[in-house]
This record gives structure tokens, C-alpha cells and sequence, in this order.
């Protein structure tokens, strides 16, 4: 597999780590292996299904992702991310047929995570959340 700008190259930095990544998160190989099953089905059923529907498949892991990290992580950062799980989760149900709403939900979610990413770097942290 190739390489992406910014990867180190395998055995770089401490433990093989790059630098700036935070411990692993404390995800199960069965649930991590769960979700990547339900996203490459997602992908699949794209193609069959109305494209609305894509729409709701990625909300829907996302949100299962940020559930799976909250209940890896402590404190603020676990605080952080049972709320995003939260709001994710109530608005993925929202109709996606009203292009409007589903896409203000999207952005503000894109915006919100975006946003605690810079503010998380900015205040020198690291890691899932």
C-alpha cells in the first residue's frame, strides 16, 4: 500500500508511531471489523439503492464511530465525544429527502469536528478526540 504524504515510513518514531499520533484507541478488532463490514456494504448497496440512502449509511457510521471512540476514551475527551455520538445519531434520522435540513445537519457536523480538531491541535493534544 502506498504511502500518504505525512505517513512515517514503517518502524519510524517511538514504537513505530508518527509523530503527533496519540495512543491507539480502544476499539475491539471485532467492532472495528463490524464497522469497516457495514461501510464496504454501505458502498456496495449505493449502487443499488436511492442515493439518499448512501447519505444516511455514512451519518450512521460515523455516528457508530464516535460512539466506539467515547467509550475508549476519558474525561473531556469522552465527554466531547458522547455528545457529537449524540447529536450525530439524532440528526442522521433526520429525512433525507429535505435536501436543506440534512445538509445543514452534515455541514454543521462536518464544521463542529472540524472545529474541535483545531481547537485540540491548538492546545497541543492529540488522538481520538
Amino acid at each position: 500500500m502506498a504511502r500518504h504524504d505525512g505517513d512515517a515510513a514503517p518502524g519510524s518514531g517511538a514504537a513505530g508511531r508518527r509523530p503527533g499520533v496519540a495512543d491507539p484507541i480502544a476499539v475491539s478488532g471485532s467492532e472495528a471489523l463490524v464497522l469497516l463490514a457495514r461501510l464496504v456494504a454501505s458502498a456496495e448497496l449505493c449502487y443499488s439503492e436511492p442515493y439518499d440512502y448512501g447519505i444516511f449509511r455514512l451519518a450512521d457510521a460515523a455516528s457508530r464511530l464516535a460512539a466506539l471512540l467515547a467509550a475508549g476514551a476519558e474525561g473531556e475527551r469522552r465527554a466531547w465525544l458522547e455528545a457529537y455520538a449524540a447529536r450525530l445519531e439524532a440528526g442522521k434520522m433526520g429525512d433525507t429527502r429535505d435536501r436543506e435540513a440534512y445538509l445543514a445537519f452534515l455541514r454543521g457536523a462536518s464544521r463542529e469536528i472540524a472545529d474541535h480538531l483545531v481547537a485540540r491541535d491548538r492546545a497541543g493534544g492529540s488522538g481520538g478526540g
